[in-house]
């Protein structure tokens, strides 16, 4: 993926993507779940609509998906400083480097028990961030937590070429 790579288990799928959406671009799927959107007949790429991500996670599988944000962030902070603003139980961290943020999000959906985000800059480019969000079905969750983590701290994030 451009700009950003990892390692994850052998026994996930890997799905390269281009999907432009209102402010962001889904890079890619992972994981030993499945993951598919359903947008109605009249959704433009890039523009903002209503499609819903579907996820379908058997006992003790994940989906992570892997985007690219462009936010109109105020000029004074990046992605990640206003994430950690507007959610104060926002973990940062260092992520390939860079400044990052870990946050679980609200209600899982699709029969996942946990939904996670991590954030990380784009070196160079205040409003862009890159984004790991995961679904985790358990029973096992510490296991697909630890999978995850990994997957995340292996990254690395480069700047865009000029």
């Amino acid at each position: 993926m451009p700009g950003i790579s990892f390692a994850y288990p052998s026994t996930w799928n890997a799905t390269a993507q281009s999907v432009p959406r209102h402010y962001e671009t889904v890079l890619g799927l992972l994981g030993d779940g499945s993951f598919a959107e359903a947008c109605p007949s009249d959704a433009q790429p890039g523009e903002f609509n209503t499609c819903v991500e579907q996820l379908s996670l058997e006992p003790d599988t994940v989906v992570v998906k892997v985007s690219s944000l462009q936010l109109p962030t105020p000029a004074h902070m990046t992605e990640v400083q206003y994430q950690q603003w507007a959610n104060p139980s926002a973990m940062p961290m260092l992520i390939s480097g860079q400044r990052g943020v870990r946050q679980q999000l609200g209600e899982p959906m699709s029969g996942a028990d946990e939904h996670w985000q991590w954030m990380v800059d784009v070196p160079g480019t205040p409003w862009e961030a890159y984004t790991i969000e995961a679904w985790l079905r358990g029973p096992h969750l510490d296991a697909l937590r630890a999978q995850v983590d990994a997957l995340v701290a292996s990254m690395t994030v480069q700047a865009p070429a000029p």
